[in-house]
């Protein structure tokens, strides 16, 4: 084999193991990019954790107040929503709401409300009027309470735009057909810049050389 052509095979060779050094090169950059993504979402649900656990400790006086508010308008209806128009939970809490601060829950009991109603009240433990306005004013939601829940409210707004960000970075994330996919979209680019332009340079160092010869 004449020293030419063994010179061209061997040009061709270093330009395709390049070629394949780069397609490695480039796999192995793919790691450190998803780990680095990963870590962002890492960060990000431990963000969405601690602010979770805040907007627990703020709705919690809150959640309790509300259960307790539900579980007696639930009993409150299937005692006495045949004689009565109990509407919602809500409704039933504020116009307990307005006699509790006109203190005039222990006159109700005492001489408006009839005796299903009195007869109800003590079959829960109320006793009398004081008993049970003592449960009311346990259970209305204060200016602390509303504060707190507007502040949760906020938190969870952020919680879902956090949860949006990190979905979209998990959409980041290449997968392993992505990778190999990847590499090779980056090797075929290579490869067809590469291989044309050795034309280019033979061209330019033929034409450098034949400048140089002399008649």
């Amino acid at each position: 084999m004449k020293l030419s052509v063994k010179k061209i095979i061997a040009r061709e060779f270093l330009i395709l193991t390049t070629l394949i050094l780069l397609l490695v090169l480039c796999a192995l950059c793919i790691s450190p990019y998803n780990a680095f993504r990963r870590l962002q979402i890492d960060s990000i649900k431990s963000e969405i954790s601690a602010k979770k656990k805040e907007m627990d400790i703020l709705t919690l006086i809150y959640n309790k107040k509300l259960t307790k508010q539900k579980e007696f308008f639930n009993e409150s209806f299937e005692a006495l929503s045949s004689e009565y128009q109990l509407d919602s939970s809500e409704t039933t809490w504020k116009g307990l709401a307005k006699s509790y601060h006109s203190d005039s829950i222990p006159y109700f009991y005492e001489k408006k409300w009839d005796d299903k109603v009195v007869k109800f009240l003590n079959s829960k433990g109320f006793n009398d009027g004081k008993a049970f306005e003592t449960f009311v004013g346990e259970n209305l939601f204060n200016q602390n309470d509303s504060i707190n829940y507007l502040k949760s409210k906020k938190i969870d707004q952020n919680v879902t735009e956090l949860n949006n960000q990190s979905n979209q970075l998990n959409k980041k994330i290449l997968s392993s057909k992505e990778q190999i996919d990847f590499s090779l979209l980056i090797f075929e680019i290579f490869f067809s810049i590469a291989f044309p332009l050795r034309f280019l340079f033979l061209g330019i160092k033929w034409s450098i050389t034949t400048i140089k010869q002399k008649e």
